[in-house]
């Protein structure tokens, strides 16, 4: 007996099992480490970036991350974008610290400089 397919909205296609379990890998994995990056996740499993921003634009519709520059955090509805930036500060810590010594380099005593309050200025307080 055939069972009818029950096509959804966000796509013409079935999601395979494969999707579903990627996208149930993809949310445990923010869960776990607060964040993730589109082109770790693409590696990780083994799938082209474009897949991965889509299965992250599907979470995102779902309400379950907010997609935030080249990755995605847990949607909490209170304090999203606090998450977002926290947890953007504590990616690339060495990186950060490496930009803010070059960058020191440039100043001399006495001289005026603007920075905006993104993670890497603010990492390097």
């Amino acid at each position: 007996m055939n069972t009818p397919i029950n096509l959804e909205k966000e796509s013409k296609r079935t999601k395979t099992p494969l999707m579903l379990d990627r996208r149930t890998q993809i949310i445990d994995l923010i869960r776990q480490e607060g964040v993730v990056r589109v082109p770790e996740l693409a590696d990780r499993f083994q799938v082209s970036e474009v897949t991965i921003r889509s299965n992250l634009a599907q979470l995102e519709k779902e309400g379950l991350v907010v997609r935030d520059r080249g990755g995605a955090v847990i949607n909490n509805q209170n304090n999203s974008m606090l998450i977002a930036f926290e947890q953007r500060t504590e990616l690339h810590r060495e990186e950060k610290r490496r930009i803010g010594q070059a960058a020191s380099q440039f100043v001399a005593s006495g001289d005026t400089i603007m920075l905006d309050a993104g993670t890497t200025a603010v990492a390097q307080q």
